[in-house]
């Protein structure tokens, strides 16, 4: 049974490290981070045969990738996923429940129990095994004296064993229970009922559950997410288990046991009330904080990731010479069983023999093991240590005995390092501690070049960077690490950088090598790093050179004084719809407004990356950090992922800003973004409760007819006045004479908003919408209308049955509304690379300027007119960039 690892991705300003564990009828997915199912796009392995998500931490950084993910899954035909993680990972699945669903495919959460005062176990249990696979989970947590646990022992119980934190003292710990959260209900006659009576009492809220009854209310919600039908199981880690059979084929969870409470979480009474519960927040969540511990950290899971056990080769010939011959006697020897059967001996008497396997089975193949490590910095690595050297099972892994290795063979181990990891001698020590035989891959942000991931967009940005410089700046990168993995002289000599699209075999056994299957860059890469002039070919370059003169030409006719609102600069950072493509990301536009700021009109998943590639990631003083620091408002038009799930990631990179922002962040959208929000903070801090942190404004209290009364439905209470106060002080930072959002015409809830700023100058954004003529009324006269235009004109009924507008629509709204300037984004993933068809733009060059959007460009509204003349050559750019990144292309992995 052939099996390897594949590296989807690694750690760069693009994505974080990825890993696949393969075998023919099975891939097991380690870690989806920001740009995961994109990255994957760019790849020639495809995600078919998905059976189980494993995260070792749940928030942004290891997790942000994963409804998009899931969605690319279901989408793919993938029925029946597992999904394992630390503890959090419920209430980390539930949260999404505002923007996440699909009927097509069932999703088993598997939330592995630990605490941070649980022993090392002596002999773990496996928290999930197949026919493939044997998975173990392994807890991480910071020193105690890191989170406030207490520095005198505790007594300990009878089962107890050594502490998983101990450095030479033997210091040990009471088993504490798992626990999500400590909360109790407020009321006391709630606090003696049973879940199923408590959802009927008067005033119940979900917040009011705790412990257990909390999971089960968070189990509940992600079965009405996935339509999940398996019977509940307990978090894995639970005493006393028993195996819930799978499909056939399907994995079993070794560890899993029938929770207590499975009547209730299947209940039709529970799911009603999960159902009418939409609007509401999840019940409150903390990491389990017991013994006296003040604060509770957040728990990083590692993974040893054991093959099968290989039977060995059949010997025809011993087979034959044992009187064995052709037939189901062979077949049982082969499944290990002792066979007994009449034959002939040499001197042709009639004789009873027995045979045992061994006696014509070659011996098994040693099991092959991976071992995944996540170390965020040096306060987790005495319980790394502890748990590879006290507990016996682990530490035959983490062993250069050859007895130890004739049992287990671990050919891999991948770190994933914070800072100060690698350079921590005691960390050195524990790599050297492995065989020498063992291959060590590392993924630390200092010792690694942050290259770009997504080369054919910066390949297409490079080549449109000659048409324009200023308008189509070259993407950053790093291709230098700050700090060489060389000069770290205490590591094993089969160190080497973790890098995107390696694989590595482990049945055969080879080394890290370039995948083939991987899509080709070499061309890309020495275009890169070619002269800009260069890279673009004759017929391309004679467009550029046809446009640039109409350019010139049409600049001496437009000759005007300086008009309100031409110095604002419009940066489209992502124009796909629903998914990415190979050249264009999901929904996002940065107005940068000179003097005053800059506002963010939706963050779809990746949404950092594209600003950390423009305007650079090296220094934190300066380029992306910076936009940070001035970001000052962020509207988020309605629920679809493809508009907000690169929200979290934003707020969590904000928060690492030192010194922090000294002006708060507005964020202007539906009262479901602030629930699934203050659900993930619990997570991860996301800096919504700082000084300078996010401030919620009800896209309902901006309504541009000023409506008295709004919706306050829900566990969130908004204070209508409170809300406007907000509102204005969000005004005041940017300038604006006005922010008022405009309802409009999609498949759930939306807004579009219009923007009017003190120094006369106005944007309008659709947002996701039919042609409307709110937006008409409520934008008249606009500087700039940005509007949506997913479909061609010749999917006019598409674009109908799917809420959206085409691009003549769009056009049309826009001279209904005696804009200025028209910037159509938002195309659909149909088209791949090229924009949809379009009418012919150049016969309204002049009133309205209509333009496409372009992923990474940085477009004046002044300039929005050579945009427009743009078009042809960047439409041509785009053809042949397409035909380059496909030639030579290797085959795909086979299904």
């Amino acid at each position: 049974m052939d099996w390897f690892v594949s590296v989807n991705s690694s750690i760069s300003s693009d994505t974080e490290p990825t890993l696949v564990v393969t075998f023919e009828d099975a891939k097991y997915i380690f870690n989806v981070g920001e740009n995961t199912s994109r990255k994957w796009l760019q790849s020639q392995r495809h995600w078919r045969k998905a059976k189980a998500i494993w995260l070792t931490s749940t928030g942004t950084q290891r997790g942000s990738g994963l409804s998009g993910l899931l969605m690319f899954l279901a989408d793919a035909g993938i029925e029946r996923l597992d999904i394992g993680g630390p503890q959090g990972l419920l209430h980390y699945l539930a949260s999404m429940n505002k923007y996440l669903h699909r009927e097509n495919i069932s999703v088993n959460p598997i939330e592995i129990a630990s605490s941070p005062l649980m022993p090392v176990p002596v002999d773990p249990a496996p928290i999930y095994k197949d026919t493939n696979i044997t998975l173990y989970g392994v807890p991480f947590y910071p020193r105690p004296s890191d989170f406030g646990a207490p520095e005198t022992p505790i007594p300990v119980s009878d089962s107890a064993t050594e502490h998983r934190w101990s450095e030479g003292s033997k210091r040990k710990r009471s088993l504490s229970p798992p626990s999500s959260s400590k909360r109790h209900l407020a009321s006391a006659a709630m606090g003696t009922t049973s879940i199923l009576e408590k959802i009927t009492l008067p005033g119940f809220s979900p917040t009011l559950l705790g412990g257990e009854e909390a999971q089960t209310w968070r189990k509940s919600i992600i079965r009405r997410m996935f339509q999940l039908e398996k019977p509940e199981v307990a978090c894995a880690g639970s005493k006393s288990p028993k195996k819930i059979n799978g499909k056939k084929g399907q994995g079993q969870n070794a560890t899993a046991e029938v929770n207590p409470l499975s009547n209730s979480f299947h209940s039709p009474r529970l799911i009603q009330a999960v159902d009418a519960s939409k609007g509401r927040q999840l019940p409150s969540f903390c990491y389990a904080s017991d013994s006296g511990v003040t604060h509770s950290p957040r728990p990083v899971m590692g993974y040893v990731i054991v093959g099968p056990r290989t039977r060995g080769k059949f010997d025809v010939e011993k087979a034959n010479a044992l009187g064995l011959g052709n037939g189901p006697l062979r077949g049982k020897l082969t499944k290990g069983q002792t066979v007994t059967f009449d034959t002939k001996d040499d001197s042709g008497n009639m004789v009873t023999r027995t045979v045992r396997p061994e006696d014509c089975i070659g011996p098994s193949e040693i099991p092959k093991a991976m071992i995944l490590l996540d170390i965020p910095d040096p306060s987790y690595i005495p319980s790394v240590m502890a748990s590879f050297t006290e507990s016996p099972f682990y530490a035959k892994l983490h062993s250069k005995s050859q007895k130890d290795m004739e049992e287990y063979l671990v050919h891999l181990v991948v770190h994933i390092c914070g800072d100060g990891v690698l350079e921590d001698t005691k960390y050195q020590a524990f790599m050297n501690g492995f065989s020498d035989e063992t291959f060590h891959l590392v993924a630390s942000q200092a010792y690694s070049p942050d290259e770009i991931t997504f080369r054919g967009a910066a390949y297409n940005q490079l080549r449109l960077n000659v048409l324009d410089p200023g308008m189509f700046p070259k993407l950053q990168s790093q291709p230098e690490p700050e700090r060489s993995l060389a000069s770290l002289t205490g590591l094993p000599s089969k160190t080497s950088l973790l890098r995107a699209d390696q694989i590595i075999h482990f049945r055969p056994l080879r080394p890290p090598e370039h995948d083939k299957i991987a899509r080709p860059t070499e061309r890309l890469d020495v275009a890169l790093a070619t002269p800009t002039e260069e890279i673009v070919p004759a017929n391309v370059a004679q467009g550029f050179s046809e446009v640039r003169s109409r350019v010139k030409a049409l600049s001496d006719d437009r000759k005007r004084p300086q008009r309100p609102g031409d110095d604002v600069v419009v940066v489209p950072l992502g124009t796909s719809s629903a998914t990415p493509t190979l050249l264009r990301n999901v929904s996002s536009i940065l107005i940068e407004i000179p003097g005053y700021g800059n506002i963010m009109l939706d963050a779809g998943e990746g949404t950092w990356s594209q600003l950390a590639r423009l305007y650079g990631n090296q220094d934190r003083s300066c380029g992306v950090w910076q936009v940070l620091r001035d970001l000052k408002c962020i509207f988020l038009s309605h629920m679809h992922a493809d508009h907000h799930v690169g929200l979290a990631k934003i707020l969590a990179m904000r928060k690492l800003l030192h010194p922090p922002p000294a002006q708060p962040l507005y964020l202007v959208g539906l009262r479901d973004h602030y629930n699934y929000l203050q659900a993930q903070s619990e997570i991860e801090d996301l800096g919504l409760k700082d000084a300078n942190g996010v401030i919620m404004v009800p896209s309902d209290a901006l309504h541009w007819r000023r409506l008295p009364h709004f919706d306050r439905s829900g566990d969130l209470p908004i204070d209508t006045q409170a809300a406007r106060a907000a509102a204005e002080d969000m005004r005041n930072a940017l300038g604006l004479e006005s922010f008022a959002t405009v309802d409009v015409a999609h498949q759930t809830k939306a807004y579009g908003v219009v923007i009017k700023h003190k120094d006369g100058w106005s944007i309008v954004f659709s947002g996701d919408t039919l042609p409307t003529n709110n937006l008409v009324r409520a934008g008249q006269g606009a500087t700039l209308l940005i509007h949506e235009a997913t479909l061609g004109d010749d999917e006019a009924e598409m674009a109908r049955d799917k809420a959206h507008t085409t691009t003549g629509q769009a056009i049309d709204i826009g001279k209904m509304m005696n804009a200025e300037n028209i910037l159509l984004t938002h195309f659909s993933a149909r088209y791949h690379m090229l924009l949809p068809p379009t009418p012919d733009t150049q016969r309204h060059a002049q009133s309205p300027v209509i333009a496409m959007a372009s992923d990474h460009s940085r477009v004046r509204i002044g300039d929005m007119w050579k945009l427009n003349t743009y078009l042809p050559a960047m439409e041509a750019n785009t053809t042949d960039v397409q035909a380059m990144m496909y030639q030579e292309q290797p085959p795909s992995e086979s299904s």
